[in-house]
């Protein structure tokens, strides 16, 4: 039943393993993030990280099987920005690299 949302996750917290060095643009627009809270953007906005992780690790649990990640970087260190706000971030921001590659092609 939730195999393929599992499946999901999985993809996601590979992905981000692979891009936990990335850099978090100067001129990100913070608001333009759908899925970020105001707090979210507003620390953001502060403290400025240069990259998405830092060693932080959190629990999903579903059917009583404990998952551990494992995440490493700067945004998520600050108070405040959650996995999700994360997760959105990255999104973003790689959402942002293929519009710019696309426009020069």
């Amino acid at each position: 039943m939730y195999e393929k949302y599992l499946d999901k996750q999985k993809e996601e917290v590979e992905a981000f393993r692979r891009d936990e060095n990335l850099r978090i643009p100067e001129d990100m627009d913070f608001y333009s993030v759908a899925m970020l809270s105001n707090e979210e953007r507003e620390k953001l906005i502060k403290y400025k990280p240069a990259t998405l992780g830092t060693l932080y690790a959190f629990k999903s649990v579903t059917d009583n099987i404990e998952r551990h990640f494992l995440f490493v970087g700067q945004a998520i260190r600050i108070s405040g920005i959650t996995p999700a706000g994360v997760f959105a971030l990255h999104a973003a921001i790689k959402k942002r690299q293929f519009q710019q590659n696309e426009s020069t092609v």
